[in-house]
């Protein structure tokens, strides 16, 4: 933040607050992904699974769902700390989701 300031950049504190949550979601996405595509036998030949389309696609909501609220709380004039307070209620809940699918994925690979 301080350094958008230094630059002479205004970044709203919502999307500061938006980007670890991105990054959290993007990366139990793709966990989840290469777990769902994991299986025994390729991982005893030393096939690793890639990263496929349902990854992407939770990727792409993961990144859609802070950004909505983003965009409705600029939008619609909201107060800035309503909007912090949905994204963090909203990321934790996409990485708890994201963080269990990913445990019990883990669990079906064996």
């Amino acid at each position: 933040m301080w350094m958008s300031s230094l630059l002479g950049l205004s970044i709203s504190p919502i999307v500061v607050g938006l980007v670890p949550f991105v990054v959290v979601g993007i990366s139990f996405s793709t966990v989840f992904d290469m777990l769902r595509q994991a299986d025994v036998g390729m991982l005893l030949v030393g096939r690793p699974p890639g990263f496929g389309l349902v990854g992407l696609a939770i990727s792409m909501f993961c990144i859609a769902i802070p950004s909505a609220i983003y965009f409705l709380t600029e939008n619609y004039s909201l107060s800035p700390m309503a909007g912090m307070l949905a994204i963090f209620l909203a990321g934790i809940s996409l990485a708890a989701l994201l963080l269990r699918l990913s445990e019990r994925q883990f669990r079906l690979v064996g």
